[in-house]
């Protein structure tokens, strides 16, 4: 029994493993005018405490699951929120508040 059962436990472990691998996602934050938001939050919805803030130029970096979420807000812009989807690299625009 115990022969076929730690293949079992491997072959399970295997399939499982990208769901569990973590990546670093990297992207830029910008305004429908192409102009960089800066200061934005970007943060994983499943994982507390993990997130970024947008540099001068919009962009951040933030390591998370290949199947996570990201929340993105900064006061004055309507806040999104983007499912990763096993990219490595995002362009996310934020609209203005009332646009």
């Amino acid at each position: 029994m115990l022969k076929y059962l730690v293949p079992i436990l491997v072959l399970l472990f295997a399939l499982h493993a990208p769901v569990f691998s973590q990546q670093l996602v990297s992207g830029r934050v910008i305004s429908p005018g192409g102009d960089p938001v800066i200061g934005a939050s970007v943060r994983t919805l499943q994982k507390s405490g993990n997130g970024a803030v947008t540099d001068v130029q919009g962009k951040f970096s933030v390591e998370c699951a290949g199947n996570d979420t990201l929340s993105v807000s900064l006061v004055g812009f309507d806040s999104k929120v983007i499912s990763v989807n096993g990219q490595s690299t995002l362009e996310i625009t934020l609209d203005e508040t009332g646009a």
